[in-house]
């Protein structure tokens, strides 16, 4: 039995018999019972909103998007990826990525230091640079203190 939870949420609460779905697997259940082999060939090819390739060469699979809620459910290379950082490879964006979900999207400001170092410091699109989000030195994550810019030229 599934219930939507009541308001503008997209969450469903579901209660399932455990003699006929021993593993509590919903989702393998439904398919195995209801799917044929052509709707889940078709299903493979369709069933993403949006690709978009990463920094690292992976894919990016937007699943379900539900905007700016942390509830965008993602997928990279057909399989939930860890939780972590992933750096768009066309824009001067990263995805913040928690439980198969995109937790947050920061835009990438990237300054140049007086010796050289990238230093990549991340925004939110509402709330510009602030306090506590990730910062990067050279695609890893900055060690903590001070940093000095000069004027960024690419």
């Amino acid at each position: 039995m599934l219930l939507k939870l009541d308001g503008y949420s997209d969450d469903f609460f579901v209660l399932a018999n455990q003699n006929i779905i021993p593993d509590l697997d919903i989702e393998k259940y439904l398919n195995s019972k209801y799917s044929t082999p052509t709707l889940k060939q078709n299903k493979k090819k369709n069933s993403y909103h949006r690709e978009e390739q990463l920094l690292n060469g992976q894919t990016l699979q937007i699943i379900k998007d539900l905007g700016y809620t942390g509830k965008t459910e993602v997928k990279i290379n057909d399989k939930v990826p860890e939780n972590g950082f992933y750096f768009s490879s066309n824009k001067e964006i990263t995805y913040e990525v928690k439980d198969g979900k995109i937790k947050m999207e920061y835009y990438i400001e990237n300054y140049k230091q007086a010796n050289g170092n990238i230093l990549q410091i991340s925004g939110s699109r509402i709330n510009g640079i602030s306090k506590n989000y990730p910062v990067w030195l050279h695609g890893i994550f900055a060690p903590d203190g001070e940093y000095k810019k000069v004027d960024f030229q690419e």
